[in-house]
């Protein structure tokens, strides 16, 4: 696949399992994105894990409304 290919390939995703995420899984997640290069290795990134359904609630007002957050079991922020 050429990389031109690639955006034309994604999916979007709107169905979600309630179930938690195991902390193993969330950390690998957060380390491949860590991985990205970042302008001068500058790394300015902090990640926070939110599985409380209450603070989900208070994202979804900071996140112009998007009620996806809802649905998933953890976001990360």
């Amino acid at each position: 696949m050429e990389f031109q290919e690639i955006p034309s390939q994604r999916k979007s995703v709107r169905n979600f399992k309630l179930t938690p995420v195991a902390q193993k899984d969330i950390l690998s997640i957060i380390k491949a994105g860590v991985s990205a290069p970042s302008p001068c290795n500058q790394q300015l990134w902090r990640f926070v894990v939110v599985d409380d359904s209450a603070l989900k609630e208070r994202l979804i007002t900071q996140a112009y409304c998007s009620t996806l957050i809802r649905k998933a079991a953890s976001v990360i922020v």
